[in-house]
């Protein structure tokens, strides 16, 4: 009768223990999802940041050029070399 308790107690105890390491996994899981996304999110900003500096280099390239149009490439280009070489310093 004893053995028969004894081996309950250690299987409540068993089944406590694996909800609790289920629960931790969970929490770590969903701790790495969250810090993945902030990540991501970081770096959508810093990439729309650039192509607001490169936008704007752009634009000022054209405006120094009298607004002609047909060279919008090749001035995009220029403010996309003009930015990346000015981030790097």
């Amino acid at each position: 009768m004893i053995k028969k308790l004894a081996r309950k107690l250690t299987g409540r105890s068993k089944e406590k223990k694996e909800t609790a390491v289920k629960k931790t996994a969970t929490e770590k899981v969903k701790s790495t999802k969250a810090k993945t996304q902030k990540t991501a999110t970081k770096k959508k900003a810093k990439v729309e940041d650039l192509f607001e500096l490169i936008e704007k280099k752009a634009y000022e390239l054209w405006g120094q050029q009298g607004y002609v149009h047909g060279n919008d490439e090749n001035n995009w280009h220029e403010a996309e070399r003009t930015v990346k070489e000015s981030l790097k310093k």
